[in-house]
């Protein structure tokens, strides 16, 4: 049915774009295709809502990390369609947990975002700097921000931004530091039904 539609709908991270975005148009023999995590990725887009409404409107199926999400979005739209639910977790699990060596190292991986908090985690470091330092791994519009906030508070030694890794490799990447750190805000209502991947991929290393 070449009209056929399908929308992704959020949160939806590395692991499942690289496995279900080329199986699903394949599957279902649709010319488009909406993701709703990339619709919404601005938290603070005042017509999110209003885009996910029109979407839901025009779909045949969606693709969904967690069947409460799906629940809900159906019951949210008063739609009738069964989600589909793929893991998007860690890829495997690392045998042997890495010793505690010198200062505690702590790590985020992900967007760097406003909704993220990890401002805050960098003005936290100045008193910490002897005993641990923190290393965000990721991308995103706050990165010249963070920037400036370790020269401002003189962290160069301390605090430390890498590029990131693939999504095959985000867990043997979190399996090189001692802490995995969320500090994300709860504004949004993925985290009344959800958890963050990052969660799974921390346990995962």
């Amino acid at each position: 049915v070449k009209s056929r539609q399908v929308c992704f709908a959020g949160p939806c991270g590395g692991y499942q774009k690289c496995f279900v975005f080329p199986v699903i148009p394949q599957r279902f023999y649709c010319f488009q295709r909406f993701d709703l995590h990339f619709v919404g990725i601005d938290l603070f887009k005042p017509d999110y809502e209003e885009i996910e409404t029109e979407i839901f409107s025009q779909i045949d199926g969606f693709v969904t990390v967690s069947p409460e999400v799906g629940q809900y979005l159906c019951k949210k739209y008063q739609s009738d369609i069964e989600p589909v639910v793929t893991y998007n977790g860690g890829t495997h699990i690392v045998e042997t947990a890495r010793p505690l060596n010198g200062r505690i190292k702590f790590f985020f991986q992900g967007a760097f975002a406003h909704d993220r908090n990890n401002l805050e985690l960098i003005e936290a470091m100045p008193g910490l700097r002897e005993y641990a330092t923190l290393t965000l791994q990721g991308w995103g519009e706050d990165k010249e921000a963070y920037e400036a906030l370790i020269k401002k508070l003189h962290l160069e030694d301390s605090v430390f931004i890498i590029d990131p890794c693939g999504p095959l490799e985000v867990v043997d990447s979190a399996s090189n530091y001692d802490v995995g750190v969320i500090n994300s805000k709860c504004i949004d209502e993925n985290f009344s039904h959800t958890l963050p991947n990052e969660l799974f991929d921390y346990m995962c290393a």
